[in-house]
């Protein structure tokens, strides 16, 4: 395999698996299923967000005039068992969530997972009353050194009872100072200055991607550092290839 093929093989398993922030109101996920019972609806998981359950309990659904997407639950005949929705996989789950929810009946848990197939690890954060119409709450996550996942539980009281999820907004705490990237190569983001420093193995090439993988930067490393002052604060990704041809790859917040 090439090292071109390498590097895109690298980069797209890595940009599918974790985001830093969100800013999600569902209108572009799917609706292309058709129920039995009437209407259309969208399976889970998609885009990074699942359930623990499948249609009819937890699925994509479209509000038939405003045509506006968001995400539901429904109980069915189940008036005991909970269902969670997943955000996509965080790279840290510290920060401020916003969203609008609202219930026919029941309650809603927001906490955190490591493990979206292993809900005993579910951890709470707070506990949320909600009304008939989708409404907006918010809540600060607090830092998990295991914790992957943002998961909204839903605790029906009855049977045939609705729970609505939409416009999640998550933005993670500012962090300017960047983990190892291997034993080789350390990196670290100087606020004063606006750039990115490395240490360790001398570097080749720098690109720089934002957090729907587009690229945002790309140059050659000079004084062992890049200037990133006219990027906008948020999360990056970085690539970064060796003089021996190897890749690195991290991620910084701004």
């Amino acid at each position: 395999m090439s090292k071109y093929l390498l590097f895109c093989s690298v980069l797209g398993t890595w940009l599918n698996a974790q985001v830093g922030s969100i800013d999600e109101n569902f209108n572009n996920f799917p609706i292309d299923q058709f129920s039995s019972m009437g209407g259309g609806y969208g399976e889970l998981p998609y885009g990074g967000w699942s359930s623990d359950k499948k249609h009819p309990n937890a699925f994509i659904t479209e509000h038939s005039t405003t045509k506006n997407r968001y995400l539901k639950a429904y109980t069915l005949f189940d008036a005991q068992s909970p269902i969670y929705f997943f955000t996509p996989e965080l790279l840290s789950v510290e920060g401020k969530l916003s969203f609008y929810a609202g219930t026919s009946g029941g309650s809603l848990e927001v906490g955190v997972v490591a493990d979206i197939n292993d809900l005993t690890g579910f951890q709470s954060v707070k506990s949320f009353e909600l009304g008939g119409s989708l409404s907006k709450f918010e809540v600060d996550i607090p830092s998990s050194s295991t914790a992957k996942f943002i998961a909204f539980k839903y605790q029906t009281n009855g049977v045939h009872k609705v729970f609505g999820l939409d416009n999640v907004v998550f933005e993670p705490k500012n962090l300017s100072v960047q983990d190892a990237l291997s034993a080789d190569v350390k990196m670290a983001l100087n606020p004063e200055n606006q750039r990115v420093y490395f240490q360790g193995d001398k570097l080749r090439k720098v690109e720089v991607f934002d957090g729907k993988g587009g690229l945002v930067k790309m140059e050659k490393v000079r004084d062992n550092s890049v200037d990133v002052s006219s990027l906008a604060k948020g999360v990056y990704f970085i690539v970064m290839e060796t003089e021996e041809g190897t890749v690195l790859k991290s991620k910084f917040i701004k």
